[in-house]
């Protein structure tokens, strides 16, 4: 599943409420909805392997690598396509971990929420 469609797939869910959700809606499986289920299970078994599920201090939610700690920093750098997470080492420098996914920064919305901070890090 590319990053495309993993935002989409989320935005369909982002303003439902658990009030909002009955229990037949979980309950009723019908003939058509088990193979959406195993199709979606399917990808997200082959995408999300070795993924890690975050929710970030400021509230949003993603997908990190499996290595992903607490503690560790989303950063989106200046012309990257993704966001890339670092881990602070105790001299001042940052080891880069890896790309994440992150709801809701991915397409330049950072930007336009006043979400970022800039910031200069040292990478080894």
């Amino acid at each position: 599943m590319s990053y495309k469609e993993t935002r989409e797939y989320f935005d369909k869910f982002k303003n439902i409420k658990p009030e909002d959700i009955k229990a037949s809606d979980v309950i009723n499986v019908t003939p058509r909805s088990k193979s959406t289920i195993k199709e979606y299970s399917s990808l997200m078994e082959k995408n999300l392997a070795n993924r890690r599920f975050c929710a970030t201090s400021k509230g949003y939610l993603g997908w990190l690598c499996d290595v992903g700690e607490a503690g560790d920093i989303v950063c989106i750098f200046a012309g990257a396509n993704v966001p890339y997470l670092l881990r602070p080492d105790d001299d001042g420098y940052y080891k880069l971990i890896g790309e994440c996914y992150i709801q809701g920064i991915m397409y330049g919305e950072a930007l336009t929420n006043n979400a970022l901070v800039k910031e200069k890090f040292k990478i080894r």
